[in-house]
């Protein structure tokens, strides 16, 4: 792809996109997703769920900075990881998580290898269903909304 830098842009950020309702919707709902691949976003998209990818288990520092700019502008500072579930992918996201955390951004994780009673172990968001993406994505929902006796204090 002519102008893509690997390690220094994320598949996805291109701003055409917000233009999508649906996108748009799922950034407001969900947060900013972050996943490893190019065919993880594509998937995510025809789930109308908005995710950029590394091309990589690791982010750059430049990487980091887009997430976090992102992240800001369009989804109120949150971000949703979901990663390969595999060690590699384990691995670099903790380390994502902590960087995104530092720079004060809301960070939460869609899924793991533990998660939904370990239904998800070894997969890659490329291969999720509709029907699995509900499950991950319902669970995922539950963390958003402080409830109204919270609101209160």
């Amino acid at each position: 792809m002519k102008g893509y830098e690997r390690g220094l842009e994320l598949y996805g950020q291109m701003a055409s996109r917000l233009e999508n309702d649906e996108l748009m919707t799922s950034l407001r709902e969900r947060g900013l997703i972050v996943v490893e691949g190019a065919n993880d976003v594509i998937r995510l998209d025809c789930l109308d769920a908005t995710a950029v990818g590394l091309c990589s288990n690791r982010a750059t520092e430049e990487q980091i900075a887009k997430i976090e700019r992102f992240a800001q502008e369009h989804a109120q500072g949150c971000v949703t990881l979901m990663p390969d579930n595999d060690d590699e992918g384990t691995a670099g996201f903790k380390e994502l998580s902590w960087q995104l955390m530092e720079r004060g951004l809301s960070v939460q994780l869609a899924w793991s290898s533990a998660m939904h009673d370990g239904q998800f172990a070894g997969k890659q968001p490329e291969d999720i269903t509709p029907e699995e993406w509900i499950v991950i994505d319902a669970e995922s929902r539950k963390i958003e909304e402080p409830s109204e006796a919270d609101r209160r204090s």
